[in-house]
């Protein structure tokens, strides 16, 4: 419907209840989509439930109720949920979709309660809550004096979800980056009840390429639009800002079109601020997994003399253009698990956030053996409750340190429960070792 692809979710649910008639799955499922969009949990479910009487092996219906449960933050029950849908009938292009939600929502179940129905959803605590652009409208990539625009932004974690728990009181201010003054607002930039706003601006002068700045009040992290008035990656769709001590850079992001490899993750920033105290001038480095590429690029501007930073074939074009401008930092794919990896040898491996799927555990740890390195620096947060089988496969052949925390991770203490180890491999003629901490807080060597 026009309505939907508009992003006009009001209109479009009241279109749907309207044509809605008995036995109408395709227009059940549409209808609870848009109630997802709108925040209406409830009613969501009461749609997915509806499908899944008529079709009770219906995984759109299935996947979309562990949606809507979630937004309730009722993630144990959807995790349970999702488990129960057989993979292998779905679409390949739909598997995937599924285990990030599994990974996601077993990341946020509560390990250390009695009752697994408990979830970790702590705002300004655990979680880290910032800004994000809605798919429709965003800012336009190029505009004419005097043209009105509408931008929608949304408040959520990470992975997007928002938590009512939160909306206390969030303040938008919405400016022109890094000139101000160059738009002017038209409407007061006002978050709703489900953490969503809509606002229009006008252009007041283009006589540079600038970004639309939105920032919340607090501990909420701000975003930034694509450059306007030059020409930005085609898959991009927003930027993030990295503030570093003594310096800042900017990442463009596609999570749309990549999905998981297209955006930051809290993991990453965590890594990036501990990487900030050590010592990485004139040290080789690779970062494996790399996404946006934003700890990479932190370490050339740390000093390291070469940096190489890998992913995916299909993200290595996002990482590419994120490192446009910096001399030290080269950008390859390097699939886990399918040698040959590269030939040089490298000082330090970083990566961050990536072990999320099962699935992916054996080819890192092919990876990790197959590399040569001195030592691997690597930043993670528990998502998944099979995670301790990567930690199982690790033991045998390499040495795992938790770093000691020796700082907060974040703001205000957010992201307390992102981890940081380091990993070496086991000399061959050493006896097997156990996991222990470094008193020191950091990494010798390093």
């Amino acid at each position: 419907m026009e309505a939907f692809r508009c992003g006009d979710y009001v209109r479009s649910e009241k279109e749907y209840s309207a044509e809605l008639k008995p036995g109408d799955v395709k227009c059940l499922l549409n209808r609870c989509l848009v109630r997802i969009r709108l925040g209406k949990s409830s009613e969501a479910i009461m749609d997915a439930d509806e499908v899944l009487l008529i079709e009770p092996l219906n995984w759109k219906a299935v996947y979309r109720k562990a949606c809507a449960l979630g937004q309730l933050g009722k993630y144990c029950e959807a995790v349970h949920l999702l488990k129960g849908v057989d993979l292998g009938k779905l679409p390949s292009s739909d598997i995937q979709a599924f285990r990030c939600k599994m990974s996601m929502f077993g990341g946020m179940v509560n390990k250390d309660h009695d009752d697994e129905e408990s979830i970790a959803f702590a705002p300004n605590k655990i979680q880290t809550y910032g800004l994000h652009f809605k798919g429709y409208p965003a800012p336009p990539t190029m505009v004419e004096m005097d043209q009105v625009f509408r931008v929608g932004v949304f408040l959520g974690n990470e992975f997007g979800l928002f938590s009512p728990l939160l909306m206390n009181k969030v303040d938008l201010l919405v400016n022109s980056y890094p000139i101000k003054g160059m738009i002017q607002l038209i409407d007061e930039p006002v978050l709703d009840d489900h953490g969503r706003c809509e606002f229009r601006v006008r252009v007041v002068s283009v006589d540079t390429t600038f970004q639309i700045y939105v920032q919340g009040s607090g501990a909420i992290e701000p975003i930034l639009s694509c450059p306007i008035g030059s020409i930005s990656p085609s898959m991009a769709c927003s930027c993030k800002l990295i503030q570093m001590t003594n310096q800042s850079f900017q990442v463009y992001q596609s999570a749309g079109e990549l999905g998981i490899g297209g955006k930051l993750w809290d993991s990453a920033t965590v890594l990036i601020r501990f990487l900030e105290s050590r010592d990485l001038k004139e040290k080789t480095v690779l970062e494996l997994g790399a996404g946006t590429g934003a700890v990479g690029i932190a370490c050339a501007l740390l000093g390291a003399s070469d940096v190489l930073i890998t992913d995916l074939p299909q993200v290595v074009p996002l990482i590419s253009a994120n490192i446009a401008n910096i001399l030290n930092a080269h950008a390859s794919p390097l699939v886990w698990g399918i040698p040959p990896y590269t030939e040089r040898e490298f000082d330090i491996v970083v990566m961050s956030d990536v072990v999320y799927d099962p699935e992916f555990y054996q080819p890192l740890v092919d990876t990790l053996r197959g590399l040569e390195y001195d030592t691997v620096v690597w930043a993670h947060r528990s998502r998944h409750p099979d995670e301790y089988l990567f930690f199982e496969m690790l033991r045998d052949e390499f040495a795992l340190l938790r770093i000691a925390d020796g700082q907060r991770n974040g703001e205000n203490g957010t992201a307390s429960d992102v981890a940081r180890y380091q990993i070496k491999k086991k000399k061959k003629k050493k006896k097997k070792k156990g996991i222990g901490v470094f008193e020191n807080g950091g990494i010798p060597g390093l």
